[in-house]
């Protein structure tokens, strides 16, 4: 037990960000409405994508259902299609798999299980800037703040939807995080790449996030910094 408590070991911010996941899931299920838990949503987008993917197609099997109200949806040559970045809908293709039909698809369930990791993977990208000295707030800042993004801030309205624009932005939060937590002094190029690459996939305006580790590529490659120009001569900036 002291290993996991050891000041400034990855197993005590590991378990720190566990406490965050746990602590946010408790609080986004218990404020949920109860048909969010136990009911699939009017919004089911995800899930009518992952129940095409199933299926080997990427137009929807069947018109949209009515309850959707038509939202969101786009018809070319008699197919229909989800008009949404697909990627949150990998989330629930074992979701879909395993209840057999949409309709048994607790869709909004699902995204709830997944609305802690944001705030959870946020915790670990600010430990990585204080580790690395670019930040001087302390580990307990770093975790209060972390749940501050999670019940301070839109998100916790967002967590609590399940539906199809409000779910892309659960999974894009995850997924944000995950990148600058590996594009931070360009450590984890090949996952930082993943992580933006499956971003673009769930909210297109996401692909901008790859200035950040661009910059951060340029800087750790600039040992004696980046030159600049001022009054004419050439100077390094540190």
């Amino acid at each position: 037990m002291k290993a996991w408590l050891l000041p400034g070991s990855r197993r005590r911010r590991v378990l720190l960000g566990v406490m965050v996941y746990v602590i946010c899931t408790a609080v986004y299920f218990g404020f949920a409405a109860r048909d969010r838990i136990t009911k699939h949503t009017p919004y089911n987008h995800f899930a009518l994508v992952a129940d095409s993917w199933l299926h080997g197609r990427l137009d929807l099997r069947n018109p949209p259902p009515p309850y959707a109200g038509g939202n969101d949806f786009a018809e070319l040559n008699g197919k229909w299609y989800v008009s949404f970045p697909p990627f949150p809908a990998v989330w629930l293709l074992p979701w879909v798999k395993i209840g057999g039909f949409v309709e048994n698809v607790r869709d909004g369930q699902a995204f709830l299980w997944l609305a802690g990791l944001g705030p959870a993977l946020l915790f670990l990208v600010l430990e990585k800037l204080r580790r690395t000295g670019k930040s001087t707030r302390s580990e307990g800042t770093n975790w209060l703040l972390a749940l501050l993004f999670a019940f301070g801030t839109v998100y916790w309205f967002t967590a609590e939807q399940g539906t199809v624009w409000f779910a892309a932005h659960v999974v894009g939060v995850a997924l944000c995080a995950a990148y600058v937590l590996f594009a931070i002094d360009a450590e984890r190029p090949l996952l930082a790449g993943l992580m933006l690459g499956c971003a673009w996939l769930t909210r297109t305006p996401m692909l901008l996030l790859g200035v950040v580790f661009a910059l951060e590529a340029l800087r750790v490659s600039m040992r004696d910094g980046l030159p600049a120009r001022r009054g004419g001569d050439l100077q390094l900036l540190y």
